[in-house]
């Protein structure tokens, strides 16, 4: 049994090129049954050609973690390798997601770091058949599309994953047979978590059906796979003329997005999506098809997302973006050459008194960061505050606009008219800070003192 399970390993391993100019390897390790035989087996293939790393990351969840570390330790001693112990306090993170999905995530990122630190081209993982055929089965249930039923892939980037082609049994066999001792993780026996309910009521099930469920659903993967890769090489193309980058997320063109099938349209939402988050946990087919029906509303729509994030239909353009905090709240006075930092919004705000300006044309053509104001007509003291229910704005033909309105007449964006601070004098609303200014206090031939006020970024 252990020769064809090496030989098994070996073709899977040349068949994707996995360790195509590799000298050095990190193993993914957990002290538990799939990660032994892995370290086994890959150093009997490849120990006296590649030098091999164990990196264990502890999440601080279970009492055995401990017991765990001591032997990763022992197994490093006794295979004269070297191992990274990395522990992380995931109960003080602050999570979005399930449990299981953010320690996944967090140990991926940690074995990434471990491998730089020691310089290995690749992380192999020990995934077998049944992760493979559980995977598919928990993607299919919770509805995750071609590309959640392709399953997880032999090679991503750094990761391989070289036990593909062995089942479970055939894993625990081999330990029987090479006497490796292991670490038995007991919550693997909990049925409430989804994955160990698929492997305990339902795999069964399907093997006593098809008994070479595993190779038939492998094979079936690797089709789905295959055309999932050429399906989204042409979004990708759909998608660099469709997207492009915004604050805190991605801008999608609404009027090219439909001129592509639902099929290009779904893969650029789900592209997107990733961009912004930088992975697809917890979105689902749903969500995806919910975000193209999104697109078609009428502006000023927002529909919130798993993972914070939310899709705004905003003047021809679909919005995914993380979602901002509660709205900053603005009170506070202006005083004359005292600037007022707003570091919530990453303003400061400047004022300051003038006789004259040597070119008056200046005071026309001022870009929206700058505003005039003929300062003996204004009301002092001065303010800076929020939008309150019914504000409203002088015009320059003397009409009173709400600010509101104005907001939408200048298409600003919904999320961003909160954000909009308000210069205020004892009277009314002197500007709604880089948008518009009131039509009072206008500086004529007659102004004797001028006051200017500029925003500007604080990266400036």
């Amino acid at each position: 049994m252990d020769e064809e399970i090496l030989n098994r390993v070996r073709d899977t391993v040349d068949r994707y090129g996995m360790l195509r100019g590799v000298n050095r390897l990190l193993i993914g390790f957990s002290a538990g049954p799939d990660s032994v035989a892995l370290l086994d087996i890959l150093h009997r293939l490849y120990g006296g050609k590649i030098r091999l790393y164990l990196g264990y990351v502890n999440h601080q969840l279970r009492k055995a973690a401990a017991k765990e570390e001591k032997m990763t330790k022992h197994f490093a001693q006794h295979y004269k390798t070297e191992c990274r112990i990395m522990r992380i306090d995931l109960k003080s993170i602050h999570m979005h997601e399930g449990l299981e999905a953010a320690a996944r995530e967090l140990r991926y990122k940690n074995l990434i770091c471990m491998a730089a630190s020691v310089r290995a081209q690749k992380i192999a993982l020990a995934h077998h058949a049944d992760d493979f055929l559980e995977t598919f089965l928990i993607n299919l249930v919770r509805g995750g599309g071609m590309l959640g039923l392709s399953g997880m892939p032999p090679v991503r980037g750094q990761i391989i994953r070289p036990m593909m082609a062995v089942k479970k049994e055939e894993v625990l066999e081999y330990l029987r047979e090479r006497k490796l001792p292991y670490s038995f993780d007991r919550t693997n026996l909990s049925l409430r978590f989804r994955r160990n309910y698929i492997r305990k009521e339902i795999v069964p099930r399907l093997c006593r059906i098809n008994p070479n469920v595993h190779a038939t659903l492998m094979r079936g993967m690797e089709i789905i796979r295959s055309e999932e890769e050429q399906l989204q090489a042409g979004a990708d193309i759909a998608y660099r003329r469709i997207v492009q980058k915004t604050a805190g997320g991605v801008s999608l063109d609404i009027r090219r997005l439909f001129r592509y099938n639902i099929v290009d349209i779904r893969r650029v939402v789900r592209k997107a999506i990733l961009t912004v988050q930088g992975h697809l946990h917890g979105i689902e087919f749903q969500h995806v098809d919910r975000i193209v029906e999104f697109a078609k509303k009428r502006t000023g729509r927002v529909m919130p997302l798993p993972n914070s994030l939310v899709a705004e239909r905003e003047y021809g353009n679909l919005l995914i973006i993380k979602a901002r905090p509660n709205q900053p709240r603005i009170d506070v006075k202006v005083s004359l050459n005292q600037p007022v930092v707003l570091p919530e919004l990453g303003v400061v705000i400047k004022t300051g008194l003038v006789r004259s300006l040597r070119e008056r044309h200046h005071i026309f053509q001022a870009p929206r960061h700058v505003v005039y104001f003929d300062y003996d007509a204004l009301h002092p003291p001065l303010a800076l505050r929020g939008r309150q229910p019914g504000d409203v704005l002088m015009t320059f033909d003397g009409h009173r606009k709400k600010i509101k309105d104005l907001f939408i007449d200048r298409k600003l964006p919904r999320r961003d008219r909160a954000r909009v601070p308000l210069l205020v004098d004892q009277k009314d609303i002197l500007w709604a800070v880089g948008v518009a200014r009131s039509g009072r206090a206008k500086v004529t031939g007659l102004t004797k003192r001028i006051l200017v006020v500029k925003v500007e970024s604080l990266d400036q």
